[in-house]
């Protein structure tokens, strides 16, 4: 039975230990910046790709009893190339993060990378930004038909507004 961070580490080692490079602890849980939406993240690199594992692997995530964000990635997906990184959808300057990342179980396989240029760092992060605003307009703004379309509209602008404004810091470039 899984009760606790421990129990789900321990569980899936008990299963899948001679597959695992590492599993990493990272995020606002570990900087005890928790909050009423945390969740635990950790990140499982494993040594050879296998479908059962991930199949066995959820039904254990599944089973605990708090919110857990637990992406797999396979040794042979791990680009030897920084500015290459994408894990789900984060960019390069995600790999800095899983950098700082405390190994729970083995080793951080991302320490043996070097650190991608301050470009695809930015260029990573701007795409991202970019692909969050579009999941919130499509599942937040536009498909809400509970409000009125004037008000969908002014949410839509002020989300897109407030997007361009952001890009803008980052970029360090006016757009319209």
């Amino acid at each position: 039975m899984i009760n606790t961070l421990n129990d789900l580490v321990t569980e899936s080692i008990s299963k899948f230990g001679v597959n695992i490079s590492g599993i990493l602890y990272y995020g606002s849980s570990l900087r005890n910046e928790n909050n009423l939406f945390s969740d635990q993240d950790l990140l499982m690199t494993v040594k050879d790709y296998d479908t059962e594992l991930l199949v066995e692997l959820r039904h254990i995530v599944k089973s605990a009893p708090f919110f857990v964000d637990l992406p797999v990635i396979f040794e042979s997906e791990i680009p030897t190339d920084p500015e290459r990184f994408r894990l789900i959808n984060h960019g390069c300057y995600f790999l800095e993060i899983l950098k700082r990342g405390q190994p729970i179980y083995g080793r951080n396989v991302f320490l043996d990378l070097g650190k991608p240029s301050p470009a695809a760092i930015q260029q990573s992060l701007l795409e991202t930004i970019v692909e969050y605003t579009q999941f919130f307009r499509r599942n937040f703004v536009e498909s809400n038909r509970e409000r009125s379309l004037a008000v969908n509209y002014q949410l839509n602008r002020r989300l897109i507004k407030g997007a361009y404004d952001l890009l803008w810091i980052v970029d360090g470039k006016m757009h319209d």
